[in-house]
């Protein structure tokens, strides 16, 4: 073979991802149960060929590409570009957001989400779309899903415990509340009021949330109660259940949120973290969540709520980050103008997109006013068929006869088994 040929047309294989290159053209090849090409790439204009560099980068023309070992390729351009991204599949479900755009069907699908998310959505579009690269930023580009599911973590079911008042009654959940949430549940995951909250002077004062203590915005994450979290501790360890702390990238204020993180694990005794929100800035949010990785090792637990995400979008999958996560939580605000059951099947399941098992949060996304009070059971039943669990609040039986309801309609049913990789060895850089 011509060796200049061989640097022109190449494949790469990395985690779910094969990037096949021709001269002019890349395409992108999901490899979650089973190989099949998902996008078409080229850049507008652009006459010099597709050059590799080294194992995992080329250069075309002004482009330079790179392939990371989760599957993500990022390109990038010493000059203003656009870059042409074509469907290679009959697209079920579009998604676009300030310049981002994720298009699936019921098995996968591609993303592109540009790092400097723009002021705008551009318009939806299931044919051919158009990104702009300018100097200094990437497009990130992946096919999806990102890696296997775990049908393990799909088919646990997580209780939210923890309210800011009374405190700290509410904050630290009495015995008789977790010994019945481990018959309902093996995920206990607490929320942010039990730890020691900041000072008053200290907190957002233009904010409904100024009279409540601002615990998740501490940046040394210590118990306010230290006798009564022993005591909640040991009675979810007595009963099973494995503990997540609340811990959030978005607001707090550690100077350095890794350390931050595997102190909290290590001097704590938890299982994992609950991660609340993230930055704004897509680059510093997949730091965030590979600090997070990191912090709880391969075994430990990731629970994520990416809010509205860098690109401002409830419904816009986010795989590069979620995709190191064990449970994404959908749903606090709003289902972004979808139909209950589209949510479920494309926004909230990340079997499609990041691998990682879709929890619903209920209360702001039911439709009307938010209100956190228990779903409806058939609300509930149309949640699990499309392979998605809700979460579980103690304080739902507030309402007579709605928590023993929705404890009936989501007892423990095997969801929908996921889909599996070729090769076992593929996936792994996400643990």
């Amino acid at each position: 073979m011509d060796p200049a040929a061989a640097q022109t047309s190449f494949t790469l294989r990395v985690a779910g991802l094969e990037l096949r290159a021709s001269p002019h053209e890349l395409t992108l090849l999901a490899r979650v149960g089973g190989e099949r090409p998902v996008l078409s790439l080229r850049v507008e204009g652009e006459t010099l060929p597709l050059v590799r560099t080294d194992e995992k980068s080329f250069r075309w023309g002004d482009v330079t590409g790179r392939v990371r070992d989760d599957g993500l390729l990022a390109l990038s351009s010493r000059a203003a570009t656009i870059v042409r991204a074509r469907p290679l599949l009959e697209v079920a479900y579009h998604r676009a957001a300030r310049g981002a755009r994720v298009g699936l069907d019921l098995r996968g699908g591609f993303g592109l989400w540009p790092t400097r998310p723009r002021r705008a959505a551009p318009p939806l579009a299931t044919a051919e779309s158009r990104h702009a690269l300018a100097p200094g930023e990437d497009l990130w580009v992946m096919a999806l899903p990102v890696r296997p599911s775990d049908d393990r973590r799909a088919n646990e079911r997580i209780a939210h415990e923890g309210q800011p008042r009374p405190f700290p009654a509410a904050a630290y959940p009495a015995d008789e509340i977790i010994e019945d949430c481990a018959r309902h549940a093996e995920i206990f995951a607490w929320h942010a009021y039990f730890w020691r909250g900041i000072p008053f002077r200290e907190r957002p004062k233009l904010s409904r949330w100024i009279w409540r203590r601002g615990s998740w915005m501490t940046s040394r994450h210590e118990p306010e109660c230290p006798e009564e979290f022993a005591r909640v501790l040991a009675t979810v360890r007595r009963v099973g259940m494995r503990p997540l702390a609340y811990l959030s990238p978005r607001h707090s204020r550690a100077a350095d949120l890794g350390a931050e993180m595997r102190r909290v694990i290590a001097d704590h005794g938890f299982d994992g973290l609950y991660l609340d929100g993230l930055a704004d800035d897509p680059v510093l949010a997949d730091a965030q969540m590979r600090l997070a990785r990191e912090a709880v090792g391969p075994e430990g637990l990731l629970y994520l709520h990416p809010d509205r995400g860098p690109y401002g979008d409830v419904a816009l999958p986010l795989p590069f980050l979620e995709g190191r996560a064990d449970w994404v939580l959908r749903g606090a605000n709003g289902r972004g103008g979808l139909d209950l059951d589209t949510f479920f099947r494309f926004a909230v399941d990340g079997r499609k997109s990041s691998g990682a098992a879709g929890v619903w949060c209920p209360y702001g996304s039911r439709g009307g006013l938010p209100r956190d009070i228990a779903p409806h059971p058939d609300e509930v039943r149309r949640a699990l068929a499309e392979g998605v669990r809700p979460f579980r609040r103690s304080h739902w039986r507030r309402r007579p006869g709605a928590l023993e309801a929705f404890d009936a309609a989501h007892a423990m049913s095997q969801l929908p088994p996921g889909q599996g990789l070729p090769s076992p060895d593929e996936g792994r850089e996400f643990a």
